[in-house]
């Protein structure tokens, strides 16, 4: 490819000595990137996955020619056409391909990036399950069966409604619910947690009723509240159940959203630091449901 710095032999000069075949795979090129970059390994999971989808594409290995500017453009806009992944996915999967091409390239693998052509990004409203559904929620999650969890001696419903109070009162995402330790939990319900996607600390408050059922649930002891009860995919398809048993929708995400949500209706400007964002206008942008926070916007005088 004219991106390329293609030999003879079918090698690229790296910057500083040796040639790298430009036949290696993109699988090689993940791995040099992992071994090079300071990554969590669900990253570098995301990164195998997407490349693997160009190579379904490309009915073969994808290797780094085929990361030349023409060949990913038609790759991006094959994924459009064929309408079968969200606008969202589709731009993170472009974006996986940027990284490593970008990578490649400081690197001295490919002559010039070029333009990889952008993905618009679909407007989408946040949705937060209201007072009312949060309490449906609820209502359900205490009918669920006091059955024990298998091999300990906590109930599926002490079990659930901890769950669904830590998860909207923190606005914790699930991989940091899941790893929430009793051993976090400070003096009047006070915690501080480290992010895993952001690696920045948090810091929220468990109001009495959350704490209650945390205590709970505390038997048998053991470091982690939750994840050292249920695995991820259990509480999932659990919590699925009693979306629709709550007749309310939605997943795991929204207890987070509807978190910031009700933060934000209450004390404005709040959701940014109860999701723990540095970004201003994320929250706004991808958590809080305009219809509870926009709920005392001024209004024109009425007609007639």
């Amino acid at each position: 490819m004219a991106e390329l710095t293609g030999r003879a032999s079918g090698s690229v000069p790296v910057r500083g000595g040796s040639d790298i075949p430009t036949t290696r795979t993109l699988a090689w090129l993940v791995d040099q990137y992992a071994q090079a970059r300071d990554v969590r390994p669900g990253s570098v999971s995301q990164l195998r996955y997407s490349a693997t989808l160009f190579g379904r594409w490309l009915k073969r290995k994808p290797t780094l020619k085929d990361l030349a500017e023409t060949q990913v453009n038609a790759w991006v806009r094959a994924l459009l056409d064929a309408g079968t992944l969200s606008t969202e996915t589709i731009r993170s999967k472009r974006r996986h391909l940027v990284c490593l091409r970008r990578f490649a390239y400081e690197r001295g693998w490919m002559r010039t990036l070029g333009t990889i052509r952008p993905v618009k990004q679909a407007a989408r409203i946040p949705v937060a399950w209201s007072q009312d559904e949060l309490a449906a929620l609820l209502h359900i999650a205490a009918l669920k069966t006091k059955r024990l969890l298998r091999h300990r001696p906590v109930a599926w419903c002490e079990f659930w409604r901890a769950f669904i109070l830590v998860g909207y009162y923190s606005g914790l995402r699930l991989g940091d619910l899941l790893k929430l330790r009793f051993e976090a939990i400070g003096q009047g319900g006070t915690c501080v947690v480290i992010q895993g996607k952001t690696g920045n600390a948090l810091t929220f408050h468990l109001p009495e009723d959350a704490l209650a059922a945390v205590a709970a649930i505390r038997k048998p002891e053991r470091a982690r509240i939750f994840g050292d009860l249920l695995c991820r995919r259990t509480i999932q398809d659990e919590f699925r159940w009693l979306t629709r048993e709550a007749k309310i929708g939605g997943s795991i995400k929204r207890l987070r959203a509807s978190g910031a949500t009700w933060v934000e209706a209450t004390v404005p400007g709040s959701a940014m630091a109860f999701l723990g964002h540095r970004t201003p206008g994320l929250a706004h942008a991808h958590y809080c449901d305009p219809r509870y926070i926009q709920q005392n916007k001024p209004r024109p005088p009425r007609l007639g």
